[in-house]
């Protein structure tokens, strides 16, 4: 069985609460709702987006994710685990969450030239 699991990208401009300011409650809202949610939270390196982060996937272990831009606030990263707990597939999405999605809406990673890392888990 698939677990629901959100990763959130935790490289120097995603984390930054210089550019972020909310960086820190995001980390600690994703910890907090993960655990009362039964979602699994990972933390990745640098995904090389940094121009849309901060950056987060969700979905299930296996193919399905989605990417996410602007998780910048907890408020959105809530909803995120929220909707990941509901629907490990993210077929359907709150209104503010669609609109943060990255890439082609079958879930696969965003392209671009500054991509150059896929989600890796341990």
């Amino acid at each position: 069985m698939a677990v629901p699991t959100v990763w959130l990208c935790r490289g120097s401009d995603c984390r930054s609460r210089k550019k972020h300011p909310g960086a820190g409650e995001v980390l600690d809202a994703l910890e907090a709702t993960c655990t009362e949610r039964g979602v699994r939270l990972r933390t990745t390196s640098c995904l090389d987006l940094c121009k849309k982060g901060p950056v987060a996937a969700a979905g299930d272990e296996a193919k399905q994710r989605r990417w996410f831009r602007d998780v910048a606030d907890a408020a959105t990263a809530v909803a995120l685990v929220d909707a990941t707990a509901a629907e490990p597939g993210l077929a359907s999405l709150p209104p503010a969450l669609d609109e943060r999605r990255l890439g082609k809406r079958d879930g696969s990673k965003p392209k671009g030239k500054d991509v150059k890392r896929t989600l890796v888990d341990p």
